[in-house]
Parts: structure tokens; C-alpha cells; sequence
């Protein structure tokens, strides 16, 4: 049924905690006279039995003054207004300062008009009330008469913060569950003022991770009774009494700037091994604070940021879909795993500010009630991505674009590998390791002519921090950033909601951006912002480009199929011809068919006869072949030295026969097919009869067992064998040369 002459219809509600209970019957031991002179409001301000309240939840609604209300609820017409702000997100590890490293939050302003209230749906007892049964003294009162709904309400319900309030927005006719919904967090309350009007604000959950709010770990109050000295450990008693409590399952705690192994038996707590995570054993004073630290170790990417959020930030549970998470960080990320110790209490914005620079956005979605994670990435075979053009979308010139020049980098420094737990966490000082990203050709004269450099302090891989998590972080962010990235404006009908909503990858076609020739491109983008106009028929979206540099690629089995879905792990394993084995090296059996790329003969490597046109890449002359004065610069990969060829002692890991040979710092790393890479640095990975040394990783985003591994290449680097190579969509037949899979460093 369309909507073409109907009236619309908009209901605020809100959420109260409200007790199950009736006042004086069992479990409740309230009595009048005794615990008080009149009968609760069943709310825990005017609660006489807070031990045995049960609160439930009792729902207000307003709407404007209108015919058509709902008649199977109580509808309070005093609605004026609503206004909205809407949510900006940030992208993880985005050098954006325009808002705070999540965003700007979506916020909402209910106006509304006090009035004369009997009290019938928020008082249980009003009939008592009027009688005076429910006054100790007898005397009854009529509350229709007493106070107003508002001034009532704020009374009886002063802890608002954080409570539901839902904007619904549909027609006359509609049940209120059916319409489309915002939900927020209650933040403030204004009024009844002297002319009766009364404004609550509410924003969505992360409002709760403003820093004088959210902090993790909880604080600890116990504190020491004597002097320790630097070698202690035993028994220690905590003040004050009855302390201990705080200190279950403690494993560690923090006493000044020592981290100290801990523990609590019973009535008894025990300190253990002395300076750990870094730090030193000190001499510690009487009265000095015992804090219990946090300790992630290993731990997935959503179970911790689950963990600061529920726990530190008190964030609703029911927000988080935890294994649409684990789905998405286990596809994307299967290979990070996050350790740290928080030594003392610290924001909560803070900890999730340091993790999302991984490469992670994280926003909440008021419309769907819940909490996104998704990871910063090129799209891969499989994704569905809507192509959003002036035509059929964007409202007729509304659209603007503009460079975001501040966002630009060249050069992006990841420091990893916490020196003290106790100490800094953004200080160079307090960090063993810098793994860098830079681009050399825009910070030279001939592009940019400026260096824009991006520093990232993050202590999330452990005291010995993790090089390949640290370069692939630092590369992702380099690859999205290298190039001047654009904001997009337009206006759009309130129908293209679900195409453009928040967080959305959409490819754009306007003629506002063209290639070269002048001609529109399609450029990929993502929405950062999705703001309601002209009570719900207007959208006004914002996006931003979701360049990558270079273009990411899929290495897949070469197949005329171009429609073949991604192999899995063993089946997309197949061996290049050329593949040679370090026996064959040995004995000198290797036939002209395996040799890379046929170039070379096995009597010719004997003898020294190789001539110029036969060497791999000419990389390396017949004289040097000979006398053993191949320099490494000359070495195809870097992965063979001129003494292994000759004695035979190659091993299979430095055999130039695999999928890829990258990359600028001359180690091998190699893919084969579409295999998992997970794996740390100098770690090695077997699967399949094949086992590959792992030493300066490519992998930007690792899949599971049947995921695509993104890769990329430097110029000049050439792919053995023939493979498909798709890169956005397009797919293109490649033997040797990887042309889509260019410069990144």
C-alpha cells in the first residue's frame, strides 16, 4: 500500500525502570509507618525495600496532538518537537580530526509540553491515593489536582541516564512495533520550565564512552597496611576491612609502577613474583594503593572489545551481536590476537581507540539497535556493492565534493612492543618497536612535495610487540590514505535508506568525478554519515572514498572460467611449472621445463656459458654466475645465494616456484593459490605437502581456509606460472606479469 495521502505519525518513547512488586506483599517487606509515611511509586527513588526490588520496565509514549493515535495503549498527546543529529563515524586508524577517533554521536532532542496527570499508568496505588490508604496519616489527595506529569515523573524517576528512548516514525494506521525506529541512551533532562516545556535528550551507546564516564579496569580501594620491600612476597593485609572482596580471581596488580603477580586465598591475600610486565621491583610505603590490573592475552579482537564495552562501559549487552564479530574479524582478521596489561584504570574511549587502529570501524546503528564492527578493507570476490549514480539517486544538484588534503599521508609509523606496563602509553619512550610505512615518491618533489606522517602508539601486541601485525596495520592505513581522499554530499529520497545506510561500501557514478579523459568513473565509497531531513522524506548522506593504492588482488588458480568461485585451501593449490626440486639442483637432472621461466639450462649453470638473454630478468651476468661475485641486489628475490645453486644446498623455501615473489625489502614471502596465512613473522606455514618460510609477510588481509588472501607487489616483480589475477570486480588472464598488482612502499 502506498503512502500517497496518508498522515504521518511520530511517537517518542521512553523506557522506566519500574518494580513488579506490590508494596507490602511478599518479597517486599515495606510497611507503612514503618519504612515510610506513604506507599512507593514502584521506582528505586521511592523504593523502602531496595533488597528485594524487582524493576521491570514500564513505557511512556507521546505523540503530537492528533487524531488517529493508537487506542491499544496510553498515548500522551503533548509531543512538540523532535529534533536529530546523526552519527559521523571515523575510520579506524583514520588521521581524521574533524571528530573524535569514533565519531561524532547521533543525538536526538524530545520537546514536549507539560500537563495536569492523574497518574493512572505511572502509579499503581493512585486510587489509595485518593482515599489516603496509601498516606500512613489517612489523608487522602486527588493527583490529578497535585503537580504535573513531568515534574511528577523527573520525582519519582531521577536515574534517566541511560534508559531507552525510542522515535518512531510511520503513519496513521501503522502499529507503532512496525514502524522504523531510532533507539538511544536518555543523557539529559530539562525542565518542566515556568511555561511548562520540558526537552530530554538521548544519544546512541557511545555517549557512555565519554572519558569522565567509562573506565577499565574498575578502580580498586584496597591499599597496603605496611612498608614492602623490593624482594618481598607473601602474605599481605589490605585497608579496610572487609576489602577483599574487590580482589577475587586477581592474577596481577599494580603498586605504584611495579605490576606484581597476585593472588587471594580465602581471607588471605598473597603477592608472588615481583615486577612483571616490565617493570621493577620497588619499595612500596604503608597505604599505598593495590589496584588490580587487566590482563588480555591472546584474546580475539571482539572478545575484547565486547569486554570494554559491556564491562567498562556498561554498554547494553543486547547491542552486540557477538558472532557477527567473531564472523567478521575471523574472516578478515584470523590472524590477530590481542595482548596487554592495563596496569591502572583507563578510558574505555582510549583502549577501543588504540584497538580500531587495525583497521576496524566500529559504530553503533540506532536504526537496527545494534553495534557494527567491520574491518577496513578492499572488497573481495562475493561482496555485493550497489552502484549509487546521479540518475536514479542523487537529487538534482545537491551534490558537492572536496578533498580532504588534512587526511593525506605518506608515511605512517606503528610503534608495538610496550617497554613498562605501568608507564606511557603514547610516548616513543616506552616502546622497543617501530615498523614504518612510507611512500617514497610522494614525499618526494615530483608528487606532493610534503611529508604527512601519522604516528601510532599502540601496546596491543604484547611486551614484544609483533612486527607483521605491526607492518600490516601500518600498510593498511598507508594504502587508504596515500592518495588525497574525497568527501562526497548529496541528497537522496528517504527510499534509498537501506542502499545508503551507515558504514555501507556503494560504488558512485556522478559526473562531479571523472578520469582523465574527462569521462564519469565509478568510484568505490563508503557512507560515514546518514542524516534524516524534512521529517523522514529526505536523506542527506555523506560518504568518503575506500581507495586502496595500489588496486588489491586475488591469487586464484588460472582457469578459462572466469565465474569459478575461489578455490579451497588444497584444491587451489597448483604448482607453477618450473617447480624444481633441491635433489634435482643437486645432481644436475633439472629439465629445461622446470627450470623459471625456461631460461637457463642445467649445463649452462655448470660450465658458466649462461648467455645474457637467458638470465632471469638479466639480473644477473654469465662472469658473476662464474666466479661467484653476484651481488645480492642481483639475485632474483633475494631468496637463492649463487653458493646454494652451486653445491645444491637450496632449500624448498627459497625455490622461486611459488605464487608470488615479493616484495621491497628483497625477502621472500611467498602465496600459494588462495592458502591461510597465519603465521608470525619467521614462523612457517605447511599445508598440503608444501611448507613456505614466512619472513617478511605481504598478506594485508589473511582469510580463513578457503578465504583469499590480499596481496600486493612491487613493480618489476613478476608471478610464476599463470593465475587469475581480479581486482575490483574485473578479472583479467595474466601469465607471469601481474599488471594489476603494482607499487605500495
Amino acid at each position: 500500500m502506498g503512502t500517497l495521502g496518508r498522515e504521518p505519525l511520530q511517537i517518542v518513547e521512553i523506557d522506566i525502570d519500574y518494580c513488579q512488586l506490590t508494596y507490602g506483599q511478599a518479597p517486599c517487606a515495606a510497611a507503612l509507618g514503618t519504612s515510610g509515611a506513604r506507599k512507593c511509586f514502584n521506582t528505586l527513588a521511592t523504593c523502602q525495600d531496595r533488597d528485594n526490588i524487582n524493576l521491570g520496565t514500564l513505557t511512556l509514549s507521546f505523540s503530537h496532538n492528533q487524531a488517529g493515535l493508537p487506542t491499544d495503549r496510553i498515548v500522551y498527546p503533548c509531543l512538540e518537537e523532535v529534533k536529530t543529529a546523526p552519527t559521523r563515524i571515523t575510520l579506524g586508524g583514520s588521521p581524521d580530526r574533524r571528530s573524535g577517533p569514533l565519531g561524532t554521536r547521533s543525538r536526538v532532542t524530545v520537546r514536549l509540553k507539560d500537563f495536569a496527570d492523574s497518574d493512572a499508568l505511572t502509579d499503581r496505588y493512585a486510587a489509595e491515593r485518593r482515599t489516603g490508604a496509601a498516606q500512613e496519616d489517612g489523608v487522602g489527595y486527588e493527583p490529578l489536582d497535585r503537580g504535573t506529569f513531568f515534574a511528577k515523573l523527573r520525582a519519582r524517576f531521577p536515574y534517566y541516564n541511560a534508559r531507552a528512548l525510542r522515535v518512531r516514525n510511520g503513519y496513521v494506521g501503522d502499529r507503532p512495533e512496525d514502524m522504523p525506529t531510532r533507539h538511544y541512551l536518555m543523557t539529559e533532562w530539562r525542565g518542566p520550565d515556568a511555561q511548562g516545556n520540558v526537552e530530554i535528550v538521548a544519544q546512541d551507546p557511545f555517549v557512555l564512552l565519554g572519558e569522565n564516564q567509562a573506565v577499565y579496569p574498575a578502580p580498586s580501594y584496597g591499599a597496603t597496611t605496611v612498608e614492602l620491600s623490593e624482594d618481598y612476597t607473601g602474605p599481605v593485609q589490605l585497608a579496610p576491612d572487609g576489602i577483599l572482596s574487590e580482589y577475587a580471581g586477581v592474577r596481577y596488580v599494580a603498586i605504584g609502577d611495579e605490576i606484581i603477580r597476585a593472588s587471594r586465598f580465602g581471607n588471605q591475600f598473597e603477592i608472588g613474583a615481583r615486577g612483571q610486565f616490565g617493570t621493577r621491583p620497588q619499595i612500596h610505603t604503608a597505604r599505598s594503593d593495590v589496584q588490580v590490573c587487566a590482563v588480555f592475552d591472546n584474546d580475539t579482537v571482539a572478545n575484547v572489545i565486547r569486554e570494554l564495552l559491556v564491562s567498562g562501559a556498561n554498554i547494553p549487552a543486547d547491542w552486540i551481536n557477538l558472532s557477527d564479530w567473531q564472523s567478521e574479524t575471523s574472516t578478515h582478521l584470523s590472524d590477530l590476537r590481542l595482548t596487554n596489561t592495563i596496569a591502572r584504570p583507563t578510558p574505555v574511549l582510549e583502549l577501543i581507540s588504540e584497538i580500531i587502529n587495525f583497521g576496524i570501524l566500529l559504530y553503533p546503528d540506532e536504526t537496527a539497535r545494534t553495534i557494527r564492527l567491520q574491518v577496513i578493507r578492499a572488497p573481495q570476490s562475493g561482496d555485493t556493492i550497489p552502484v549509487v549514480s546521479d540518475a536514479d539517486v542523487v537529487l538534482k544538484g545537491s551534490m558537492r565534493v572536496k578533498d580532504l588534503y588534512d587526511q593525506r599521508l605518506s608515511e605512517v609509523y606503528f610503534y608495538h612492543g610496550y617497554l613498562s606496563a605501568t608507564q606511557s602509553r603514547s610516548q616513543p619512550s616506552n616502546y622497543r618497536n617501530l615498523r614504518a610505512a612510507v611512500d617514497i615518491n610522494v614525499t618526494s618533489q615530483r608528487e606532493y612535495r610534503s611529508h604527512r606522517v601519522l604516528r601510532i602508539f599502540n601496546p596491543w601486541l604484547g611486551e614484544n610487540g609483533n612486527p607483521f601485525q605491526a607492518l600490516q596495520a601500518a600498510v593498511r592505513i598507508l594504502r587508504r590514505y596515500l592518495i588525497t581522499p574525497q568527501e562526497v554530499t548529496f541528497l537522496c529520497d528517504i527510499k534509498d535508506r537501506d542502499t545508503l545506510r551507515l558504514g555501507r561500501v556503494v560504488s558512485l557514478r556522478t559526473r562531479l568525478l571523472e578520469d582523465d579523459t574527462g569521462a564519469a568513473t565509478l568510484v568505490q565509497m563508503i557512507v560515514t554519515g546518514v542524516e534524516e531531513l524534512d521529517s523522514g522524506n529526505r536523506l542527506k548522506i555523506t560518504m568518503e572514498t575506500n581507495q586502496f593504492v595500489p588496486a588489491a588482488g586475488l591469487i586464484v588458480p588460472f582457469s578459462t572460467d572466469m565465474n569459478l568461485p575461489v578455490p579451497d585451501y588444497n584444491s587451489a593449490y597448483l604448482p607453477p611449472p618450473g617447480s624444481i626440486g633441491t635433489d634435482e639442483l643437486a645432481n644436475g637432472s633439472v629439465t629445461s621445463d622446470k627450470i623459471v621461466s625456461s631460461a637457463i639450462g642445467t649445463d649452462e649453470l655448470a660450465n658458466g656459458s649462461v648467455t645474457s638473454d637467458k638470465i632471469v630478468s638479466s639480473a644477473i651476468g654469465t662472469d658473476e654466475l662464474a666466479n661467484g661475485s653476484v651481488t645480492s641486489d642481483k639475485i632474483v628475490s633475494s631468496a637463492i645465494g649463487t653458493d646454494e645453486l652451486a653445491n645444491g644446498s637450496v632449500t624448498s623455501d627459497k625455490l622461486a616456484s611459488s605464487a608470488l615473489i615479493p616484495d621491497q625489502y628483497g625477502v621472500g614471502a611467498y602465496i600459494m593459490a588462495s592458502m591461510n596465512i597465519n603465521v608470525p613473522l619467521g614462523g612457517t606455514l605447511s599445508g598440503s605437502a608444501l611448507t613456505l618460510s614466512v619472513l617478511e609477510a605481504t598478506i594485508l588481509s589473511p582469510g580463513s581456509h578457503g578465504g583469499p588472501a590480499e596481496v600486493f607487489i612491487n613493480p618489476g616483480r613478476t608471478l610464476t606460472g599463470t593465475w587469475r589475477m581480479q581486482s575490483g570486480g574485473a578479472t583479467v588472464n595474466n601469465s607471469y606479469h601481474a599488471a594489476l598488482l603494482q607499487r605500495i612502499l
